[in-house]
């Protein structure tokens, strides 16, 4: 009785070795589409006292850029001022125009993101330093602002 031939061999070991390679790469290409959804960057930042034509009070405002492939909805976005989850006090300009709670951000695109500029200045927000971590599901941006 005779064995294999080493040609039968050699394309059975290529089948497997191209078979496991296609597995990985599928395996591997979901798994980065995945974390890489939902990344934002946080591109510009400040702490003001004035957002005209509203009443002077203290305002901080993130811009914030949607580098992902996928949009991020309101909820998926939560913002930490001093280890304290202020998601729901901060809200976005959509066009210009306010929407209290809209986070919404497009893949692609850049938004800025602010505490509601018609209400008075939160008491957690005093003046001096304030640690600020924004976080999606794929990853956290965190920046220091001073507030005068």
């Amino acid at each position: 009785m005779k064995g294999v031939s080493a040609i039968i061999a050699t394309i059975l070991m290529l089948v497997i070795t191209i078979g496991l390679a296609g597995t990985a790469y599928v395996y591997i290409s979901g798994m980065m589409t995945g974390k890489t959804a939902y990344t934002i960057s946080v591109i510009d930042y400040s702490c003001s006292l004035c957002v005209p034509p509203q009443v002077c009070t203290r305002n901080i405002e993130l811009t914030v850029s949607n580098d992902g492939t996928a949009n991020i909805a309101s909820a998926g976005i939560t913002i930490f001022v001093d280890n304290q989850d202020q998601s729901g006090t901060f809200g976005a300009y959509a066009g210009g125009v306010w929407g209290a709670g809209n986070k919404d951000i497009a893949s692609h695109t850049t938004k800025p993101i602010l505490l509601n500029p018609g209400v008075a200045t939160p008491a957690w927000l005093t003046a001096g330093t304030h640690n600020i971590l924004v976080t999606t599901a794929s990853n956290a941006q965190r920046v220091s602002i001073q507030c005068p």
